[in-house]
């Protein structure tokens, strides 16, 4: 028998412990989303339907498409409200209010690109029916929200209360999502023109041509390369002149550091899913292939958007069913996002869609032409004018509201100096109010692809490849969105536009935006590469595209392929293969000659399993991870050597735009002994150290064969919540599996960054489309469809398209008359 001191004690805990759950759990559990009943909504044409299945999928059937955004706001609202706020505030530069001084640093950032005014304006802007469906929409997000027994579980325990959803904060949605694909912090435009400043121009050339070593484009044009120069030649020292003292721009990198430091475990989740594109963090796919199944023309769409990994995710998968007239009605599903009332990528049954980032350059930096006599003078094409001082006042989370005040011209914030002490202005073209509209909304009743296309093409959304397929065999691609158009500059490098001669003319006219329809090939592929050349390309600009590898391995997959089924595309979109490693591969080999390992077990060890390393980016090889280590190892040491001269003269200067695959592997493998301070036996030095490195990184010669990639590539797939509170990270977390794939790779991956979703449709076939997305439907943690259909993501197994079997069902009605 125990002592009655010990019950009493431990009555006592239990008792605690028990009172401890009921005050988290109590809470949690009220703020569940509704799953059945009967709700009246004011204005509602009909009855109407939201249904779930057994995954949580959301079919939404309803007598107009007005009706359809009402349920569809209500459905995201109860799901996923919390995303949404934190979505419209990171544009709006108002995560303080919420998340505390950690988030400052992005929200000043953010205010100077005055995106909640760009948004109201873009609104007032909107033509009826657009602004119908995004109030419409704002109403059911309402709803939604107040019809939650308590608000959202994240705002009990942030002790706040959720702010009104108002029809602006969906332009501020598409303004986040813009910000998380493209560069507003002057890149890559500064460290470009650095390296400008300080090689003379061939070197220069050679350093920033956009043409890699691997090239796939669309309309089968080839950059080629710039010769490697003998020797890293210099430009003269007055046209590399510098401060040796700039200020960086506020960007969101410091954000996230400063979140850091401030131990704001919340904002620093959010951040990292914000974090600017680069090799590592970029990787989406869409392709298209159009053939014959006997005597008929079919297309098929494959698109996997490739984005940070988070709970919850990005998207939120519905079917969506309006009434056209009393006898017809029209059904599109596939992906929605949390914040916006119409389908972002899927099916209508006629024709399908998807995106990739275009990765062309939609942001120019203005060099300012100040007063010698009053620096807060500038020239303009008009004269001269004042820079004009703004002050926003920036409320904060258990803090008193910040004044931040900034400076900016007609062209956009000012965000210098530069590495030469020049101001610049940001001019980006999603802080124009005509870059925003809804009529992505059209693609939902758009029949074929070739209006598709035309419809993209004058879309207020970010700057994005969409790829296209009809059920009448049609196939094409095009970049959507508002594309600038520049005339007497091609935006590479900082440039005055006082005189008028370097300016923007409004956006491109529809008719020059580039455009492949029904190729030849009968294939389309995109992956964030180059798409196009000639004429074109100058058109688009380069504002960072990715190594053309993954887009390699997608066309060649593509010609060879026979079997036009969604299951062969999956199938694709699986590839793992590490193409672009094979190079790397055999210059480890090369490298790892008899006389670098006779005397070095570690070496030798690594030159067997590099031997052997089998190609793929498999879990258990440790092969494929050494080779990628060896590259990862070389890339940093030729990096510092040719370009820590220009961190010299911009602390800040960013290489990850610049083509170091190429760069370095021309150094590496052609070892010209002026680019090295040692010679040519500089070069094999180098490269005894990256191999020596790898062995180091894996813990020595006798772990080599355990370092594998699975090791590596586990995923970190996490709640916010759990940055806060480690030990929720059991609850909150998706498991920590280990994953195949590569960032460079077509099956892109790494720990926290991955397929976002992966749909294959044949149009008018949508019945045996396939839909997989990470996670599940619903944000809160205690919903049955928190990670339903994540471990068919996992393991790359088809998942419907389509809703199954309804499992809760909804009715809305009007008032009665």
């Amino acid at each position: 028998m125990f002592p009655r001191w010990l019950r009493l004690t431990a009555s006592i805990v239990a008792f605690v412990l028990l009172a401890a759950a009921l005050f988290v759990f109590v809470p949690l559990y009220r703020s569940l989303p509704d799953r059945g009943g009967r709700l009246v909504i004011p204005g509602l044409s009909a009855i109407a339907a939201l249904q779930r299945d057994g995954e949580g999928t959301v079919r939404v059937q309803a007598g107009n498409r007005r009706d359809a955004a009402k349920l569809l706001g209500f459905a995201h609202a109860q799901d996923r409200f919390f995303q949404m706020d934190l979505l419209r505030r990171t544009a709006a530069g108002e995560l303080a209010e919420l998340l505390g001084p950690a988030a400052l640093p992005m929200d000043r950032h953010h205010r100077r690109l005055q995106l909640r005014s760009v948004a109201r304006t873009a609104l007032e802007k909107l033509p009826e029916p657009q602004r119908e469906l995004v109030e419409s929409y704002a109403l059911g997000v309402s709803l939604g929200l107040t019809e939650l027994e308590s608000p959202p579980f994240e705002y009990q325990l942030l002790r706040t209360q959720p702010a009104r959803w108002t029809a602006e904060d969906s332009f501020l949605v598409v303004a986040t999502l813009a910000l998380t694909l493209q560069r507003t912090d002057g890149e890559p435009e500064l460290s470009r023109n650095v390296v400008r400043d300080l090689f003379a121009p061939g070197t220069a050339d050679f350093l920033l041509s956009s043409a890699d070593d691997f090239q796939a484009a669309l309309d089968d044009t080839r950059l080629e390369p710039p010769p490697l120069p003998v020797a890293p030649e210099l430009a003269a020292p007055s046209a590399a002149a510098t401060t040796g003292a700039s200020r960086p721009p506020a960007a969101l990198a410091s954000a996230a550091r400063a979140a850091s430091d401030l131990g704001s475990h919340l904002f620093a989740a959010w951040a990292e899913q914000l974090r600017p594109a680069s090799e590592t963090t970029a990787g989406s796919n869409a392709f298209a292939i159009h053939g014959r199944r006997g005597n008929r023309a079919v297309a098929l769409l494959a698109n996997d958007p490739h984005l940070a990994l988070a709970l919850p995710n990005l998207w939120y998968r519905a079917t969506l069913v309006w009434h056209t007239n009393p006898r017809h009605f029209r059904q599109v599903e596939g992906l929605t996002l949390p914040g916006l009332p119409n389908l972002i990528i899927g099916s209508n049954g006629a024709m399908a869609w998807g995106f990739t980032n275009a990765g062309i350059d939609t942001a120019d930096l203005v060099v300012l032409e100040t007063d010698p006599a009053n620096p807060q003078r500038y020239r303009t094409p008009d004269g001269w004018r004042d820079l004009e001082t703004r002050t926003e006042s920036i409320a904060v989370r258990d803090a008193a509201p910040e004044a931040f005040s900034f400076e900016t011209t007609i062209w956009g914030p000012v965000l210098g100096p530069d590495h030469r002490g020049r101001r610049l202005a940001l001019h980006w073209a999603m802080a124009k109010p005509s870059a925003y509209d809804l009529q992505l909304s059209e693609l939902e009743t758009t029949n074929s692809a070739r209006a598709a296309l035309a419809f993209a093409k004058g879309a207020g959304l970010p700057q994005l490849n969409i790829v296209v397929a009809d059920k009448e065999g049609n196939i094409g691609w095009t970049v959507a969105g508002r594309l600038p158009h520049r005339l007497g500059l091609d935006g590479t490098t900082p440039t005055s536009w006082a005189d008028g001669t370097a300016r923007w003319d409004g956006w491109l006219p529809r008719e020059k935006h580039p455009q492949v329809f029904n190729p030849t090939s009968g294939r389309l592929w995109s992956a964030n590469n180059r798409m196009v050349g000639g004429a074109d390309l100058a058109l688009l600009g380069d504002g960072g595209y990715q190594l053309g590898a993954r887009a390699c391995q997608l066309r060649d997959r593509l010609a060879a392929l026979e079997n036009f089924t969604p299951a062969a595309l999956l199938e694709l979109q699986l590839d793992v293969r590490g193409l672009y490693l094979e190079r790397w591969q055999q210059l480890l080999l090369a490298t790892l000659d008899s006389a670098a390992t006779a005397a070095d077990p570690g070496r030798a060890e690594l030159r067997r399993l590099a031997e052997n390393w089998g190609g793929q980016a498999a879990p258990d090889s440790a092969g494929y991870r050494l080779v990628r280590d060896f590259r990862a190892a070389v890339l940093r040491q030729i990096d510092a050597l040719v370009f820590d001269r220009c961190r010299l003269a911009l602390p800040t200067f960013d290489s990850s735009a610049l083509p170091l695959d190429r760069i370095a592997f021309a150094l590496a493998s052609q070892q010209p002994a002026a680019w090295h301070p040692q010679g040519a036996a500089g070069w094999r030095a180098l490269l005894l150290t990256a191999a020596d490195t790898t062995v180091a990184t894996a813990g020595g010669p006798a772990k080599l064969a355990q370092h594998t990639l699975g090791k590596a590539n586990r995923l970190s797939m996490q709640h916010p919540l759990s940055r806060a509170f480690p030990a929720l990270g059991v609850f909150l977390d998706m498991p920590a599996d280990a994953l195949p794939g590569d960032p460079l790779v077509v099956r892109a991956q790494s720990p926290s960054f991955g397929a976002s979703a992966r749909l294959i449709v044949q149009p008018g076939a949508e019945e045996n489309g396939i839909l997989q997305m990470p996670g599940g439907q619903s944000g809160h943690p205690l919903s049955p469809f928190y990670s339903d259909g994540h471990k068919a993501w996992v393991k790359g197994e088809p998942t419907p398209l389509q809703p199954g079997k309804v499992e809760d069902h909804m009715v809305f009605a009007p008032p009665a008359e």
